[in-house]
């Protein structure tokens, strides 16, 4: 265990943290520093797909429509500060049929809702990723032709001034060199928050490009783009260099935060699948390159460079599983400067190699959505970013925010989400965070801090923001328990080990990588002895046991290791410890039921385990024992052992009593328990009552109960009292009186009150003490069938005390209680004569507290049970609390008395009627009856019911007389008889007549499909006998007939509609009647359904009205209407009109219109169906108006076409017009007999809005669309044909102010006045005007005709001699003029528009020359031929001077020269120089920003045609004298050359690098003629030049500041070349913040976090 010093203390450390958050915050915000939001009101264009209001793109409720975007566009490209526009386009599709120029000054946004006001940080903060504006090639078009680039950057086109916005560009396809979604020429315009997808470009010919983006001389700002599944594909075994995403040819683009996914090339030659640079050296910071690929001869999935002047600069990438070939490749000499990046098999050379990483970066493939992609390379893959997972190698990887050499790392992610200073993510995407997770501390990533001693606990050691970890340490503050203690070589995990039990303090602290912070965290940890986790018991018995029985439970535990193997024992229920050890427990059971014994283990983890014990009772039978019989029967009290299972089982059923609130309230079940008592206790020969009274009084005898009572006599008993003998001599009871002194003196042990006395009685009846009218009934029974028999007729009593007379008896029948249940209390079996009864009491020495029935009620009830071993017990109270427990038990029968009962029956015969007493008699009887044996009674007479028949009953009991009568019912009488009544009854039946008559129904309404009905007729009385007639009133409509069976049901049959009457009449005329109203059921057959309109148009909810019929007389029913498929209509019936339904489209499509119809009365279903054809009703989608040109001079015509696709109705021929608002005027006129196509031919100027108006035939609509016309004067900017000068074409331009050519050069006079600087020449103002003149004013005499005087003007120029200069001889000779008088003062300041043509034969071209021109090269004719101006001026002395300026110098200078002059070359071999001058008749001024080659006298000025480009731009030209004439002399000049001698020259003349940035030079010339140094600048403090050790004709020049200087290389004859380098500064942004980028004011977010995590650790260190 190491302990390392603890570094910064306490408050310190948190204070140290504080300040560079506060720095980091600062950082942040200097970075990022506010900006105040732009109004833009009435400076922004807006747009949405369909258009709106006016469409006058004014504001989103007159928005322009899709249609409009060019035009919108341009319209912000031409307009001026102070209120230059922009455009604004909301979210959806934009179908494109042609390239979408983005003009140099035009600004278009995408990615908004159609909602937002006018305001810089509303655009700067929209949702452009979820309100997708989207470029897409129009699918109708053909794939095999029409290609064309989606969008291309206008010429000349800056970051600053031109830009594309959260744009979606897809679908693009060419078949050349150009990018099928974004086409850069000359064009440098920022595109940034755009995705390029799903664009193609395949390629037949031996030409390079991309199918994403294609920059060609071009150096766009591309930031948090998108390059998905953009593919580049050729066949042509000579194909170019192809790129899936990127193509840069002599381009320099910034590309930063942009992830390139799934973009491929499939070529034989090969290329790269995102970005392939030729000549190219692009800036590309924090991208990601994934799932690209490339296929061919030389296959790069990621980046490839080519050439020697490609020098990409790669910072904070991510190139992983790119494809089979390479990530990034550089050949022939190109090189590649890659700083801290992934690069799948890592990289070393061509170039330098700083951090290369090779490991998985670990990525997942999102779309804008925030959906992760399965497949990235899958066709229906859409990438939109790849996010590092927090454990891959691209976390924390990339150099800091902000400059890195020529790269500068963003602040934000192309989420727009911020990077973590000092700890920047590789690729696009930042890693960041939850907010909750962004404080500055140390911590362990485990919520355990409790190591059990033995055990390793291993914690992930983090910190808050996430960051790499160093230096991490820690320190024991405090140790009662020991552990051993490590850190893992990766600074992540701290590991412990406990080896000692107890409390550990432990410091970790680590410092921040490159923040100089030192967080530290304290955390106590305890080292936990090994407790018990199980315990494992034995030895217990499985079955279960009988009280009193003993067993042993041993317990073992688990882990051995355990530090406390010792447990605790504890028992419950009937168990009891009668010895223990800490491993082992000896248990006795003391009581029934179920038991648990559990061990706890002692070291207090919580281990525990239990056994469940079941205890019975012991298995003793409850016997007599031999000894303690009380009579020769074996009857006594009944053994019934302690803790017995016949003792648990009267509990049990004890208990079950007091639950149902049965058992008598003196009886506590708990404390109840037998008593084992022995004969000696008993006295048997005492009669404790009068039995035959008892048991009268019982059966409620009267006052001479006595006497009514026969008293069985019974065998073998020892209660011998002959007072109650009968005339045979048998005993009649038996006694036991239990006395408790005799029984507490003899076994010395006292009776509880609960106690109960259990006793078995057993007797024996002689068959001869069975009086005779008994016996019969007995006959042949056995089982239970002769228990219940004997027991209804020989009652068994059991007579105790009475509650209130002590003396007296009180007698309860045991089968009073139990009823025909007896059989399970008592048992009648008979063996020979004697019968023998056995049955069970549970005596209680109590009062009669017994609530049962009212037969056993307060001495007597049945104890029943299933657990009982021999039957279950009658529950007896003796009646009083004494010293004895007494009963006595008797059978008795009631004597014979002389009742009799008569009865008379009338009107009926053979009635069979019922008698039953209350004695046991019963009987059915026919006819009259009269007894004079049955025995005083209570008895039920029942007199049956007659059909049809009233019966009156009539009863007397000795004078007594009832009535009862029924016609419905039978009728009983209830009436008691004593000895010596007599019963008289009279039964009476008359018939009964119906007094009325009704039918069941009264109504029906059905219809003809129904079935049978049936109609139920019923009488009054309901004993009247019914005699019912059927009978219809139209038997057309329904015939009835009686039901055979039954004549109250009459069967109705139903034959057609219509109403009828059915009757049903007694034979006392009685009548009851039912209408039936028939309809027709609605069948498939009877319904029909139509609509008015088979087609309606889906726009405007168009609707049909669909109807149903039905056949007359039919039944009425319901109907629900529906609609299949629903995205096509919908349907409701009309309010009150259920048969009537409208239908209401809603997409195009066939919809089928059910009507299902539900009769009200038969119930059944009919479907009807009818199908209406929904059409898409026209619409401007549907519509796409094109002209081939809508910038017209006066008289010039556009041909419009109108094309249609998509709609399924048909409409009305268009017609057409020119709109209201239209300021110019013209002739349209319709070309196509269907009118679709259409001649405008403009005439006034302004602006003409054409509209082509069509109508759906079937919807009815009406759509519009139109076409924008700029109508100016005349075009202007040619010479025409009656004003050329020369047979090359060289004439005065067109240009006067009705012309166009007179606007651009305006606006151009007007850009060059606006400039940094003010650069329009002095006394050149920008309304300046064109001079008017014919060509006959024209003089082409020879200005200079001295060759001599040329050469030395030339020479001077050049600064050699004039014999090293060549004149070429044009078509006029040595030269070309041009000379104009002006004849008007007011030609001041006017200029003269010249266009020079000069022709060049081949045979006019040296030879020297000739070798050095590339014949498929033209324009290297002019490496060598240069064209000259010259200038004729006077000195001070007033003799002439001629000067000469070279006018390619002018026109290259920081610039493509070919924008000023071009050639052309013949098939004959003749050259052709093409060139405009603007004269202006005026001292030499001109002006440029640093300096130029043509000052005082030309300068460059570049007038682009509004809507269009132009051949050429102009040179100023001021002539050097004002002197009212415009002169102008143009001659060629080149350069001699030795036959056999080369000529000197460089691979570039105008270069633009960066600062720290280089570019390499070669020089052409004759090694023999290089001595010394040969490579010089001109400002060493703006550029360095190196020149190479092995070749001196190389050369490599690096950008030191901002600035121009010029490199020459000078040969030891004096010949030379230069260059002129530019230097600039790096760009590290994109102009305008978009998508979400920028701060506005200090991050207190980071700051206040900050103060709260210092105050809580200076606390926490105080504490």
């Amino acid at each position: 265990m190491s302990i390392n010093s603890k570094g910064i203390k306490g408050c310190d450390k948190l204070l140290v943290l504080f300040l560079l958050l506060i720095a980091a915050a600062g950082a942040v915000w200097f970075m990022n520093p506010a900006k105040a939001a732009e109004d833009l009101d009435g400076k922004v264009i807006y747009i949405t797909k369909d258009g709106a209001g006016a469409k006058d793109g004014t504001s989103w409720n007159n928005a322009y429509a899709g249609a409009s975007l060019d035009h919108a566009v341009n319209e912000a490209a031409v307009s001026a500060s102070p209120n230059k526009k922009e455009v604004w386009a909301a979210s959806g599709e934009y179908l494109r049929t042609a390239t979408l120029t983005l003009a140099r000054g035009a600004k278009l946004y995408g990615g908004f809702a159609g909602t937002e006001p006018a305001s810089s940080d509303i655009r700067d903060g929209r949702d452009y990723r979820k309100n997708e504006t989207i470029l897409r090639r129009d699918p109708a078009l053909p794939d095999d032709s029409q290609f064309f680039s989606m969008v291309t950057g206008g010429m000349n086109a800056t970051s600053a001034d031109t830009r594309l916005d959260g744009i979606t560009v897809t679908g693009g396809k060419t078949n050349h060199d150009k990018g099928a979604g974004m086409d850069n020429r000359g064009s440098s315009p920022t595109v940034i928050n755009c995705t390029f997808s799903a664009n193609s470009t395949t390629t037949i010919s031996a030409t390079d490009g991309g199918a994403g983006m294609t920059n060609m001389y071009s150096s766009p700002t591309v930031i948090n783009c998108t390059f998905s599944a953009n593919r580049a594909d050729s066949s042509n075994a000579y194909a170019g260099w192809l790129a899936g995403a990127m193509f840069n040819h002599s381009s320099r683009p910034i590309v930063t935060n942009c992830t390139f996914s799934a973009n491929s090339v499939t070529s034989p030659t090969g290329g790269a699948g995102a970005i392939y640079n030729l000549s190219s050296s692009p800036i590309v910071t924090n991208c990601t390159f994934s799932a690209n690929s490339a296929t061919g001869s030389h296959e790069v999935g990621g980046m490839a460079s080519n050439a020697n002047d490609s020098r990409p600069i790669v910072t904070n990438c991510i190139f992983w599983n790119n494809g089979e070939g390479s990530e990034i490749s550089c050949i022939k000499e190109s090189t590649v400067t890659l700083a801290n990046s992934i690069v799948k098999g890592g990289y070393s050379t061509p170039g330098t190699a700083t951090k290369i990483i090779d490991a998985d970066p670990k990525l997942t493939p999102y779309d804008r959505n925030g959906n992760v992609i399965a497949d990235p390379a899958a066709d229906s893959a859409d990438v939109y970013i790849y996010k590092p997972a927090k454990e891959g190698a691209a976390i924390g990887e990339g150099l800091d925010v902000g400059p890195a050499g020529a790269a500068a790392v963003p602040a934000a992610d192309q989420l727009g989400r911020p990077r973590l200073a000092d700890y920047v993510d590789l690729g696009a995407y930042q890693y960041t965070l939850a907010e909750a997770e962004k404080i500055y501390e140390l911590t362990l990533e485990s919520a355990s801090r409790d190591i059990v001693r033995g055990t390793t606990l291993t914690l992930p050691i983090a910190s808050r923001p996430v960051t790499k970890l160093e230096n991490v340490t820690y320190d024991v503050a405090h140790a009662e328990g020991s552990a051993d203690i490590s850190i893992t070589a990766d600074k992540k995990k701290l590991i412990i080990t406990g080896t000692t039990s107890g409390p550990l303090w432990l410091v970790l602290q680590s410092r921040y990588s490159d923040r100089g912070a030192s967080p530290m965290v304290t955390e106590e940890f305890r080292i936990t002895p090994v407790l018990v986790e199980s315990i494992t018991l034995t030895g217990a018995p499985s079955a279960a046991i009988e009280v009193g029985a003993a067993f042993t439970v041993t317990a073992a535990v688990t882990p051995a290791s355990a530090d406390d193997k010792a447990v605790t024992w504890s028992v419950s229920g009937g168990l009891e410890i009668t010895s223990q050890t800490d491993g082992t427990v000896t248990v006795t059971a003391t009581g029934r039921g179920t038991g648990t014994v559990t061990a706890t283990a002692k070291d207090g983890g919580g281990a525990t385990a239990a056994v469940n014990i079941t205890v019975t009772g012991r298995a003793v039978s409850p016997d007599v024992k031999p000894g303690n019989t009380t009579d020769a029967n074996s009857s006594g009290p009944l053994n019934i052992e302690k803790n017995s299972k016949e003792e648990f089982a009267v509990f049990d059923a004890l208990g079950d009593l007091r639950t149902a609130g049965k058992l008598p309230l003196n009886i506590n079940p708990v404390s109840a328990e037998p008593i084992p008592a022995a004969s000696a206790d008993i006295d048997t020969a005492t009669e404790p009552f009068d039995v035959k009274e008892a048991i009268g009084r019982y059966w409620k005898l009267g006052a001479a109960s006595s006497d009514k009572v026969n008293i069985i006599s019974m065998q073998n008993t020892i209660y011998t009292d002959p007072a109650y003998k009968d005339e045979k001599g048998g005993i009649i009871a038996k006694a036991w009186n239990f006395l408790i002194g005799r029984y507490t003196k003899r076994t010395k042990k006292a009776v509880s009150d609960d106690a109960y006395l259990p006793l078995e009685t057993v007797f024996a009846i002689s068959e001869d003490k069975i009086p005779e009218e008994v016996k019969a009934e007995l006959d042949g029974k056995t089982g239970e069938a002769l228990t219940n028999a004997f027991l209804n007729k020989l009652h068994l009593f059991a007579i105790v005390h009475n509650n209130a007379d002590p003396a007296k008896g009180e007698a309860r029948s045991l089968h009073d209680i139990t009823g025909t249940d007896t059989p399970r209390y008592v048992s009648v079996t008979k063996s020979g004569a004697i019968y023998e009864i056995k049955t069970k009491l549970l005596l209680f020495n109590k009062e009669g507290k017994v609530a049962y029935g009212t037969s056993g009620d307060a001495y007597v009830m049945p104890l029943s049970s299933d657990k009982f071993a021999k039957g279950s017990y009658y529950l007896a109270e003796d009646g009083r609390e004494d010293e004895a427990y007494t009963v006595v038990m008797a059978f008795a029968s009631k004597t014979k008395n002389s009742a009799s009962i008569s009865a008379e029956i009338t009107g009926q015969e053979n009635v069979t009627w019922t008698l039953i007493s209350d004695g046991g008699l019963s009987a059915d009887i026919t006819g009259d009856y009269a007894s004079a044996d049955i025995s005083p009674d209570r008895y039920l007479l029942t007199f049956p019911k007659q059909e049809g028949k009233k019966l009156i009953v009539t009863h007397t009991v000795s004078g007594d007389r009832q009535t009862a009568s029924s016609d419905t019912d039978a009728v009983s009488i209830d009436r008691t008889l004593k000895w010596g009544d007599s019963l008289t009854v009279s039964a009476q039946y008359g018939e009964i007549t119906a007094d009325a008559i009704t039918l069941d129904q009264s109504q029906i309404q059905t219809t003809t499909a129904s079935a049978d009905l049936t109609l139920t007729a019923a009488v009054r009385p309901e004993t009247a006998k019914p005699v019912i007639e059927w009978t219809s009133s139209s038997n057309d409509i329904a015939t009835v007939a009686a039901d055979p069976g039954d004549q109250t049901r009459g069967k109705v049959t139903i034959h057609k509609a219509g109403t009828a009457t059915i009757t049903a009449k007694t034979k006392d005329n009685k009548t009851a009647s039912c209408v039936i109203d028939v309809k027709n059921a609605v069948t498939a057959a009877s319904a029909d359904i139509a609509a008015d309109k088979t087609q309606i148009a889906a726009a405007g909810h168009k609707t049909a009205r669909i109807t149903i019929t039905l056949q007359p007389d039919a039944e009425d029913y319901d109907v629900q209407w529906s609609v299949v498929p629903t995205e096509t209509a919908t349907v409701k019936p009309i309010s009150g009109d259920k048969r009537t339904a409208i239908a209401a489209a809603k997409a195009a499509g066939t919809a089928t219109i059910t009507a299902k119809l539900t009769g009200l009365r038969s119930g059944l279903n009919v479907e009807k169906t009818v199908e209406i054809t929904i059409v898409k009703a026209i619409s401007h989608e549907d519509f796409r108006l094109t002209a081939d040109r809508q910038n017209l001079g006066k008289g010039e015509k556009s041909h419009l076409t109108l094309s249609t696709h998509g709609t399924a109705e048909t409409f009305t021929t268009p017609s057409w017009s020119l709109a209201t608002g239209s300021t110019a005027t013209g002739t349209l006129a319709s070309t196509a007999q269907n009118g679709t196509t259409a001649t405008f031919t403009a005439e006034a100027p302004g602006t003409a809005i054409i509209q082509a108006t069509m109508t759906g035939t079937i919807s009815g609509q009406t759509v519009t669309q139109a076409a924008f016309f700029t109508v100016t004067g005349k075009n202007g900017g040619k010479v025409p044909e009656n004003g050329k000068l020369d047979q090359a074409g060289s004439g005065i331009i067109e240009a006067e102010k009705d012309t166009k050519e007179h606007t651009a050069i305006e606006k151009a006079l007007t850009d060059l006045k606006n400039a940094p600087g003010d650069l329009l020449p002095e006394g050149i103002t920008t309304s300046a005007d064109a001079l008017t003149v014919q060509s006959a004013d024209v003089d082409v005499t020879p200005l200079h005709t001295d060759s001599a005087d040329i050469l030395n003007a030339v020479a001077k120029y050049w600064e050699i001699t004039s014999a090293d200069v060549t004149l070429i001889s044009g078509d006029k000779g040595v030269s070309k003029s041009w000379s104009v008088t002006s004849q008007d003062a007011s030609d001041n300041g006017k200029y003269l528009p010249l266009q020079a043509n000069l022709t060049i034969s081949a045979d006019q071209i040296p030879e020297e020359i000739k070798t050095a021109i590339d014949p498929d090269r033209p324009e290297t004719l002019l490496d060598k031929i240069n064209p000259f101006v010259l200038i004729q001026t006077t000195d001070g002395t007033g003799s002439p001077v001629t000067t000469a300026k070279n006018l390619l110098d002018v026109a290259k200078e920081n610039a493509d020269g070919s924008k000023y002059i071009t050639i052309t070359k013949t098939p004959e071999g003749s050259y052709t120089i093409n060139l405009r001058l603007l004269v202006f008749d005026m001292e030499g001024k001109t002006k440029h920003p640093e300096g130029g080659k043509g000052l005082p006298y030309l300068q460059r000025l570049e007038a682009k045609e509004e809507g269009g480009t132009r051949q050429n731009n102009y040179i100023i030209f001021q002539d050097g004298e004002k002197n009212t004439k415009y002169q102008t002399t143009i001659t060629l000049a080149a350069k001699k050359t030795t036959p056999g001698e080369k000529e000197v020259t460089l691979d570039k003349q105008y270069v633009e690098i960066y600062t720290s940035t280089s570019v390499a030079l070669t020089a052409s010339a004759d090694i023999t003629k290089i001595a010394g140094k040969p490579w010089s600048v001109s400002d060493t403090g703006t550029i360095t030049v190196a020149q190479d050790m092995q070749n001196p004709l190389k050369a490599t020049v690096t950008g030191v500041k901002e600035g121009k200087a010029t490199v020459t290389f000078t040969a030891s004859d004096g010949r030379y070349a230069k260059c002129e380098i530019t230097v600039k500064k790096p760009q590290s942004g994109g102009g305008d913040s978009g998508g979400g980028g920028g701060c506005s004011a200090m991050p207190w977010t980071i700051l206040i976090p900050a103060i709260f995590i210092a105050i809580a650790a200076c606390k926490k260190t105080k504490k």
